[in-house]
Formats: C-alpha cells, structure tokens, sequence
C-alpha cells in the first residue's frame, strides 16, 4: 500500500496534510504513507522528524501581478512554465517508481501537478479545499479528481459537481485544550494577566509584528498593568520585537517560533493573527475570540475566511490599509473593558469547531484504496 500526501507553500497546507497522515498511521506502516512537498524552509521546519518519508519535488510557485514589472512578471512566468514542465515529469517518474494506491492534495502547484498525473495513470485521486473560495489549482483539480473534500459548506457552490464532500479542515495532533495556568506556567508568564496572542502565521509576518508593536506603544499604564502579549514573530523580527516590548515596558513572551502552539493558545484570552484556514480552524477549535488582519494578497481567501468568522460573530475583522492601526487600537480597547462581548466571541468560535475533520478525511481516503482493491 502506498499513499501520496502532497502539500506546499504554508503551514495552513501543510499541517492538514500532517494531520491526515497521523490519523492514517494508526492503521497504516509509516512506510505506506509518502509526503511530497518542495525543499523549502517552511516545509523542511514543519516536517523535520515527523517519522514519514518525504519526497520533495523542486516545483517554483506561480508568479504574483502584484507590484511587478511587466518585463520581469514575463521572464519569471517563463521560467515557471519550464520548471513546472521539468518537475511535472519527474512527477510521472515518482509514479511508475512508487507505484501509489492513492494520492490526496492539498493544494498548489504540486498537488496541480501529481492528481493530474494520477488521473491520467488511473490512480484514485482526492483534493482537500481549506478556505471558503478554492484556489485556482483546485478548482482545476475538482474536474478531474475522484473525490473533492471541503472545509466550508459555502465552498461546494464553486465546484460544478454534486458529491463534494465536507470534512472540515484537519488541525494539527498535538494540539490539545489545557487549563490556562498550566500553559501559562509553561511559558513562564504571569498566571492572572489578560493575555494576548499574537502572530502571523507558519511563516511570521513583519507587518503584523510592526502593527503589534504600535499597539503595544499605544496602551496605557492601567492597561499594561493587566496584560500581557504572547508574540510569536517568526525567526528575521524576533530581536526588534522583543526590544520594542522592552522599551514600552509591555509584559511579553517573544518566540520565534513555536512547535507546541497549543501552549500559546490555552494561554491566551484574544488573539490578533491573520486569517489562513488553518489558523481559524485551530482558533476554533480552542474557543477563542480573534482580531483579525487578513493577508491582503494571495487573490483573496483569507479576507472572505475572515469575514465569515465576523459574521458568525467569533471575530473582527481589520483590513490591511491605512487604518489599520487606529482600527487595531480601538478594538483592542473595546474587547478589554467589554468581558461579555470577548466572551461572546469565544462562544460562536467554539459553536465552528469541527475536530473530527481528520477522521472524515480518512474515511474517504479508504473508501478510495477499497475501490482501487
């Protein structure tokens, strides 16, 4: 038996896929379980000693419009189409080598590339949306995969197909509710302070620690006195960051980046973050209430997540742009002198919870290995 799990790009593709994995190791040899993912920083951090084989295909993401001279978009959109040719035959050779059972994506150019090869070989092929808008590969993929699994209900009216199921996004296994003053004597920080987490996804973001930092400058000495911030930075702004806290005399605990993240999220009170699925499903899954920045780019998705999480009530939501702060600032003080309403949130966070997605998620992936028996 040998099934593929391909995911790239981001921990919100990245930790599903781990999470699938794990819940098919229960039944299944390590050895029968393959991720492919590329030979990226993010990806070789995330699965450094996960206990599976990985395979890396050297694929380049597809260039962004965004800001980018016409001239240089072209040249770096050719080199695109070749590496993805180059690559996607060395994905047919990985094939015929493997010769896998079933392959599950996840998203992105790799995924693009070995479902199409595995329908074209016959190979029974699942594709696994996480936010609420598919992303272009997907919406490719849907057509010709065998199964199509889904985070959001809303997501099923983007896919032209009737049997889209939904699973829920897989949150990652080791992440486990505890009191908070355990997590918070773990990260040696203040058992009673009103905490807040802050960070910006698997890979850091420099604009939400800058825009952190400007809000830490705004508190008031009342205010510091009954708070304190979780700030995961990420591994470049670690030291600036923890310096700022310093200086505007914040109560801090300043990671560049952290493995047990359930550790900062049964710590926390309120978090201020972006807006990647996975984020959410995780914020969810600890019944927390969120401020969130989405990523302003990236077509999309992560604004159209956020506002789903607003309208259920679990978060705000703040757009990248020039009001940001004074935005940032005036939630923050609304949420900390209203315990109702962030008690609130955290209820509708709760109320979207769905922690059996990675079991559904595997039921599907054996209903595809007895059909291919």
């Amino acid at each position: 038996m040998k099934i593929l799990i391909c995911a790239v790009g981001s921990g919100g593709h990245i930790y599903p896929a781990l999470s699938l994995a794990r819940e098919l190791k229960r039944e299944l040899a390590p050895g029968e379980i393959i991720l492919v993912t590329t030979k990226k920083g993010i990806e070789q951090k995330i699965l450094k000693g996960v206990g599976f084989e990985v395979v890396t295909i050297d694929f380049v993401s597809r260039p962004s419009k965004h800001k980018a001279n016409p001239l240089i978009f072209l040249l770096k959109y050719l080199y695109f189409l070749l590496k993805f040719t180059i690559e996607s035959i060395k994905v047919f050779i990985l094939l015929f080598k493997i010769k896998a059972d079933v392959i599950i994506g996840f998203g992105g150019v790799n995924s693009f590339s070995l479902i199409t090869a595995g329908a074209l070989l016959g190979i029974p092929t699942l594709v696994h949306e996480q936010n609420i808008v598919p992303g272009l590969a997907n919406r490719l993929l849907a057509k010709i995969s065998r199964k199509v699994a889904i985070s959001f209900k809303q997501t099923n009216t983007y896919f032209k197909r009737k049997d889209v199921i939904c699973t829920g996004n897989p949150i990652r296994s080791n992440l486990k509710r505890m009191g908070s003053d355990v997590a918070r004597r773990s990260l040696e920080i203040d058992e009673h302070k009103f905490s807040i987490l802050v960070f910006g996804g698997s890979q850091g973001s420099s604009f939400i620690n800058q825009i952190a930092i400007e809000l830490a400058k705004s508190f008031s000495d009342k205010q510091k006195e009954k708070l304190q911030v979780i700030h995961i930075t990420g591994d470049k702004d670690k030291q600036d960051v923890l310096q700022s806290y310093t200086r505007f005399n914040v109560r801090s605990k300043v990671i560049a980046y952290l493995q047990d993240m359930n550790l900062a999220y049964s710590a926390a009170d309120l978090v201020i973050c972006r807006a990647g699925a996975s984020t959410l499903s995780e914020i969810n899954y600890f019944g927390l209430g969120a401020i969130l920045i989405p990523y302003p780019y990236a077509y999309g998705h992560q604004l159209i997540n956020a506002k789903f999480m607003q309208d259920q009530g679990a978060a705000f939501v703040i757009e990248q742009d020039d009001n940001c702060l004074a935005n940032l600032k005036e939630l923050t003080n609304r949420i900390l002198q209203d315990d109702l309403l962030l008690a609130k949130m955290a209820k509708a966070s709760q109320n979207l919870s769905n922690n059996k997605a990675s079991e559904k998620l595997a039921e599907l992936v054996r209903n595809l290995v007895k059909d291919r028996v």
